[in-house]
């Protein structure tokens, strides 16, 4: 089942729907502790202030009275932060898991709450340039092309609704340039897992400008079952952004955004470790009782044949601001 998602924001209207994910989870790339970046700003002092929108509108980060870990995307960059994982990995505090139907779970500061069902509130809400991503399923190929990326720890239910009772994560892509400018970026792994990305960004005119990012990434089978020749874990997901900057006079702007992502990877297979009966075993299936455990291997798992294996989830997403 596919659902297409649609939000439109004009001054304070938001709409979004739900989607249906895959899920394939990546292991965290660094889990050195962070150091808070981002834009810097000449105070005329010699001292930069690091600029953050934590308060939905530009401030330097001492004015805001909250916890923020904030990284510039040069940072986001260097440290090959590509998914929700490696976004956990990199966050003191912020811890990502995923469960056995595909919904992502982030957890900050030890509390979350983890709900299989996709259409389960969390605790940590996501906002991608003040829009709203309510199920994080929606969010997972959100974090392409950013600008920067800000973790806000705590209660932030006064700005960012009932979903951030333990904190938010704020998206800001990439802006339009007043320049033409364009960059690609290849990253290959192992299994061969190749990322591409990619943006191009300029003036159509004295009051018009644009930028178009995108990212694609494959990755072949890392899981294997350990009972027949068979292999799983596929990631295949494709994403792409356009914004549109229109000046239309010294105190009028408007800025549309339209994007989406496609995701055709493969859910992620459990591994059998235990057997833990509810009842006596003499009322247990035999095939269960006989069915040999995963080796000590993390690649190794096992799954049924009767059931397609396969993801198949999308989202579109437009917002205009004025």
């Amino acid at each position: 089942m596919r659902i297409q998602t649609l939000a439109f924001m004009f001054g304070t209207a938001i709409g979004s729907a739900a989607v249906v994910p895959a899920c394939a989870q990546e292991a965290g790339k660094n889990d050195d502790a962070p150091q808070v970046v981002n834009d810097i700003a000449d105070n005329g002092s010699g001292i930069g202030d690091i600029v953050v929108t934590a308060q939905k509108r530009e401030q330097s980060i001492n004015k805001v009275g909250a916890s923020i870990i904030a990284f510039s995307g040069e940072t986001l960059k260097d440290r090959n932060v590509v998914s929700m994982a490696d976004l956990a990995a990199t966050i003191p505090g912020l811890n990502f898991s995923i469960t056995g139907s595909g919904t992502p779970v982030f957890t900050l500061r030890g509390v979350g709450f983890t709900d299989a069902t996709l259409s389960a509130y969390p605790n940590v809400s996501i906002y991608a340039d003040q829009v709203p991503l309510p199920f994080l399923v929606q969010a997972k190929n959100s974090n392409f092309d950013l600008e920067r990326a800000e973790v806000l720890q705590g209660p932030q239910g006064t700005l960012f609704g009932s979903n951030s009772t333990e904190g938010a994560i704020n998206y800001v892509a990439a802006k339009p340039t007043r320049d033409l400018q364009g960059g690609l970026s290849l990253t290959y792994g192992r299994f061969n897992n190749l990322i591409a990305d990619g943006y191009v960004s300029g003036p159509l005119s004295n009051s018009v400008r644009f930028r178009l990012a995108g990212r694609v990434q494959h990755r072949d089978d890392w899981q294997y079952s350990y009972t027949r020749q068979d292999s799983a874990g596929k990631i295949s997901t494709a994403a792409a952004r356009l914004l549109l900057d229109w000046d239309a006079s010294d105190r009028l702007k408007f800025e549309l955004n339209v994007n989406g992502w496609s995701d055709h990877s493969d859910p992620q297979q459990t591994q059998y470790y235990k057997l833990a009966l509810q009842s006596a075993p003499q009322f247990a299936d035999p095939r269960l009782l006989t069915y040999p455990f995963a080796p000590n291997n993390p690649r190794a798992a096992d799954w049924s044949t009767a059931f397609p294996l396969y993801g198949d989830s999308w989202l579109f997403q437009t917002t205009l601001r004025a």
